[in-house]
């Protein structure tokens, strides 16, 4: 019988209450650690973030069963989306230097979507 790799260990703190949103704060500390520990998988492995929440031993097919339900739990989805706006505002600047970079080095159609989204998100839509 083949041995197949264990995944990755996601490890996990207990963030601060003065750094939790409504929506984490709404959960339980076993729920805030699976949506941090989801998040930083990139969701890409619920079973490893409901093992590294305290689900579930890493030989347990249980952390699968806690995953699945988690993952369609409205307090837990309206949690993840609190995180994830979080993720994305952290990652504007970053796509705003792209959008730059893109209007002074792109190729010549780089740069007109480039100049495009720029003047639609600061109040000049293009005109149709």
């Amino acid at each position: 019988m083949r041995k197949v790799p264990l995944p990755k260990v996601i490890m996990v703190a207990d963030p601060p209450e003065d750094e939790l949103g409504p929506a984490m704060i709404a959960l339980t500390p076993m729920m805030r650690r699976f949506v941090i520990a989801w998040v930083r998988s990139e969701g890409k492995d619920a079973s490893a973030a409901a093992r590294a929440a305290g689900y579930a031993n890493s030989k347990n097919d249980s952390a699968k069963v806690a995953a699945f339900r988690m993952l369609r739990n409205p307090k837990i989805i309206k949690a993840m989306h609190e995180e994830a706006g979080k993720y994305l505002q952290g990652m504007a600047l970053l796509a705003a230097f792209t959008l730059k970079k893109n209007m002074t080095k792109g190729n010549a159609k780089a740069r007109q979507i480039a100049a495009d989204s720029v003047l639609d998100r600061t109040g000049f839509p293009r005109r149709m």
